[in-house]
This record gives structure tokens, C-alpha cells and sequence, in this order.
């Protein structure tokens, strides 16, 4: 309780923890060539808050009491040093026995952008260049960043579970034997999350997300190092396991709805019960059945309107009215809410093949059935009328998109027939106009 009354009144002396990670920051300087050289690298070093405390506290870190001022530098500059040497032997820097010069490598480089801990990179400069998604997978897992993950007895049960279970579906690469280590627990965690499994647990879940939170900047930076060598198996092991990490899914998931907007775990998990397992499967499926595997409350239906003069040939060889002769097509549903309108001259349907307009249709509630009305601004006689009636599968309200299509092939007179097609109800509506 006296702590915390000291650091709510200020009273709490703050101590400095860059002797603990003193490798990373070092590095970093290199990287900002704020350090250039040894001695820039002493003189930096001075200049910090590690050096202030050392000087008013050198027990908290280490440095026996009754030592000068000039004995604890000397200290500091061991210290100082000793970072310079693990960096240049495990190739993250260079430095030249004669100038002093240091600089930076391409690894360097890498730890210092993505923030990768030191004893991190030093598993990574450990690769052998065959190393499968299982091994890296295992390799991640056991990264400093994931140190302060806590393996709590109460969570035991559930990782074994994930982890072997003959009633339930587990992770992809079974650990052997039980879950005793952090490692372990963040394995299995990160396999369980890739492939879409169902963690209850609170606490777990708030793991799950530090870890991707720091994995995804991890195998970035694995990526990019083994992208400098020349080892293809692992270059291409770490490549989908980034994807993996980024999309959190297995690279060969059945589960790849979850990438897309709006579609989350259960709603994933009914397509794939559905057989849609692929972006090409939902391309291939009719949107009716996309409709009754979502079970969207909202109904609509995706309505196709083709609009075309009739007697084309005969207006291109003989006009009789203006090229600048406009209509206007107007669709309202029951609710006398409107749902398409648009104005159209005579000279944009001779061109091709008339137009094609692709709308969303909500169902209204008080019915089903549209009006369509083609009507001409000019001329009295030869408007067209229909009313029209979607195709809606299912129970009514139950929803997420449907293909109907409303073809109207346009002359200025009445609406005479409609057909109807296996996948999509197709309304063809055509007319004799009267001479012109």
C-alpha cells in the first residue's frame, strides 16, 4: 500500500531500466547514426537517466557502494562496451578495429524497425534455412516478447484440451505431452487462434491478442531477415506464416470468409458447414443460398433491369420524333417509397443494346410487388405500365441478397410477357410501337 501512496503523492523514486535492454537501444542509436563511432557511443551513454541513477543509487544496479565517480563511468563504459560486442557478434553491427568506426547491417536494421529484442534476433541468426511452419511456429512462440505471458494453473485444463482431445477438434501440430511452459501455452494459442478454434476463456483471450499483437511485427521481421539469405524453404515457411499471423487464419483455411467485412466467427462457420469454403465457391453459389445460410433478417433481392427500344431498326432508318425525346423510367414498391428512377433519351437506347441496371430491391412491408412505369415526357400514348413481383426464397424476412432480374425490352406501348429461368426469375416484357 506504501508504494502506491508514495507514486499518488510523487514521493516514489522512479529508477532507470535501460541497463536491462541497453542492447536494443544501443542499436537503435546505430541504426539513427546518433552513434557513429566507440567513443560517441560513451559520451551517449552519459547523457541518459541510467547514468543519473547510477550515480545517486549504484546498489539497485549492481555496482558495489564506495566506488568514485570515475570507477562507476569506468563501469558504465564496460557495460557500454560488452552491448557493442554482442551486436558485433551476432552481425547486427559492424565495427572497425582501427578507426572505431560502427555501423549498422541490414539485421541491425530489421530489429531496430520492427523493436525486436536482442535474444530474439539471436534465435533468428540461428535458422538453419529448412525449417518448416510447425518449426517457426515454435520458434516464435518461445521469442522474449512473450515473457511476460503467464502460464496460470487454471488454464491448463483448456490448453491440453486445445492441444489433444479425441472428442473435439485440436491444433494443427500437437505439442508433446502437457502444456508445463509459457512457450507452450503461447503455442497453442497461436495455433488454436489460426485455426479458428473456440477459446471460452477470458484471460486467454486477452493473451491471444498481446500475442498477435506482437507476432505480427515478428514474423515481419523474420520474413524480411531470411529474405536476405539464401534458404528456400524457410524464406518460404516464413512467408505463410506471416499471412497467417496477418489474416489469422491457417494459410490453407476453409475458413476464409472471415477476411471479408461483416463476417465473423459463426457466420464463417455456417458457410463452411455449407460447403462454401472459397472465395470461388461463394463466386459459383446462387446468392438464394448465400441468403438462407446467412439468415439475414433484412429481405432484398438484386433486380436486373434492361431497358431497349423494340422497334430500333425502324427509328435508325426513319425518325419521327426528336433525338433529344426523353422518358422517365420510375419503379415504387408498396411502402410508396421509390425504388429506382431515371431519366433516359431515345438516343442513348439506340445506341448498343439499350441499358442495363443492376439494383438492390428491399422487400416492403406491406407486399412483395413493384411498379414500373416508362413514361414519355412529350408524347401521350405510348407510355408503358407493368407491376412485377420479385422471387424472394424462404420464409419472408429472412434475407441478405437475391438475384432477380427484370429484363424490359422497350417499345412505347404495353407490357406483353415474362419468362422465368432456374436460377434467376427473368421478366421480359416487350411491346409493339406504334408507328412513329
Amino acid at each position: 500500500m506504501a508504494k502506491y501512496e508514495n507514486l499518488l503523492n510523487g514521493t516514489q523514486v522512479i529508477e532507470s531500466s535501460l541497463h536491462k535492454h541497453l542492447v536494443e537501444h544501443l542499436n537503435a542509436e546505430i541504426v539513427l547514426n546518433t552513434i557513429n563511432d566507440i567513443s560517441i557511443a560513451m559520451e551517449w551513454i552519459r547523457y541518459t537517466f541510467l547514468y543519473i541513477r547510477v550515480m545517486k543509487n549504484p546498489k539497485h544496479y549492481g555496482i558495489p557502494l564506495g566506488l568514485t565517480k570515475e570507477q562507476i563511468e569506468k563501469r558504465l563504459q564496460d557495460l557500454c562496451m560488452k552491448s557493442l560486442n554482442e551486436l558485433e557478434m551476432t552481425k547486427m553491427i559492424t565495427m572497425d578495429e582501427e578507426t572505431f568506426d560502427v555501423k549498422p547491417t541490414e539485421a541491425g536494421r530489421l530489429m531496430a524497425r520492427y523493436c525486436i529484442a536482442f535474444e530474439t534476433m539471436k534465435k533468428f541468426c540461428k535458422i538453419s534455412g529448412v525449417e518448416s511452419i510447425c518449426e517457426l511456429i515454435t520458434l516464435v512462440a518461445d521469442c522474449e516478447e512473450f515473457t511476460e505471458i503467464q502460464l496460470r494453473t487454471n488454464e491448463k485444463k483448456t490448453l491440453n484440451s486445445l492441444n489433444k482431445d479425441k472428442n473435439r477438434i485440436t491444433i494443427r501440430f500437437p505439442i508433446v505431452g502437457k502444456i508445463k511452459t509459457k512457450q507452450m501455452k503461447v503455442n497453442v494459442l497461436i495455433q488454436a487462434a489460426l485455426g479458428c478454434l473456440m477459446v471460452q476463456d477470458f484471460s486467454l483471450q486477452q493473451d491471444t491478442t498481446r500475442i498477435f499483437r506482437a507476432a505480427n511485427r515478428i514474423s515481419r521481421c523474420l520474413l524480411e531477415l531470411l529474405w536476405l539469405r539464401n534458404d528456400f524453404k524457410a524464406l518460404l515457411s516464413s512467408v505463410q506464416i506471416m499471412k497467417s499471423f496477418r489474416a489469422r487464419l491457417w494459410e490453407d483455411s476453409k475458413y476464409v470468409t472471415k477476411q471479408l467485412d461483416g463476417i465473423g466467427p459463426t457466420l464463417s462457420n455456417a458457410l463452411v458447414n455449407a460447403g462454401i469454403t472459397s472465395f470461388q465457391k461463394i463466386e459459383d453459389t446462387n446468392p438464394r443460398e448465400l441468403e438462407l445460410v446467412a439468415k439475414y433478417s433484412n429481405s432484398s433481392s438484386d433486380l436486373w433491369i434492361h431497358l431497349t427500344i423494340a422497334n430500333k431498326e425502324q427509328l435508325q432508318d426513319k425518325k419521327t420524333m426528336s433525338p433529344y425525346h426523353t422518358c422517365v423510367l420510375i419503379i415504387g414498391d408498396q411502402d410508396n417509397k421509390i425504388v429506382y428512377q431515371r431519366k433516359i433519351m431515345d438516343s442513348y437506347l439506340l445506341k448498343d443494346n439499350g441499358i442495363t441496371k443492376k439494383i438492390e430491391v428491399k422487400r416492403a412491408n406491406k407486399g412483395p410487388e413493384l411498379n414500373i412505369n416508362l413514361i414519355s415526357q412529350d408524347w401521350v400514348g405510348i407510355d408503358v405500365q407493368s407491376s412485377y413481383t420479385p422471387f424472394y426464397s424462404g420464409p419472408k424476412k429472412i434475407s441478405s441478397s437475391n438475384s432477380d432480374t427484370q429484363n424490359i425490352p422497350y417499345s412505347r406501348s404495353a407490357l406483353v410477357d415474362s419468362q422465368k429461368k432456374t436460377d434467376q426469375l427473368q421478366g421480359k416484357d416487350a411491346c409493339e410501337n406504334k408507328s412513329k
